[in-house]
């Protein structure tokens, strides 16, 4: 089963080094968007939404979507998560 995982990113490098680390680890596709301006309303709104806890994400430049088999989503979002990507919730 294939499913999808979305990250932002702020700076170019850090979108490179985590797509070249996804490369490696087999998935089956990528597709990265850049935005001028500001990014989409989902980027910048909080998540939890009632937690209070954690801070919004910052204003984001970059969107990498992921896309994987089903046994290989956790490996793909700590990846993410390892070069400075923010998880978007879908």
């Amino acid at each position: 089963m294939e499913m999808n995982v979305a990250a932002a990113f702020t700076q170019e490098d850090q979108l490179m080094r985590a797509t070249e680390a996804l490369k490696e680890q087999g998935v089956l596709s990528l597709q990265a968007d850049a935005y001028q301006g500001q990014a989409e309303a989902q980027l910048t709104s909080q998540w939890p939404p009632d937690s209070g806890t954690e801070p919004a994400p910052a204003p984001a430049s970059y969107v990498l979507n992921v896309y994987v088999e089903k046994s290989r989503y956790r490996q793909a979002e700590d990846t993410l998560l390892k070069y400075g990507g923010q998880l978007l919730q879908p």
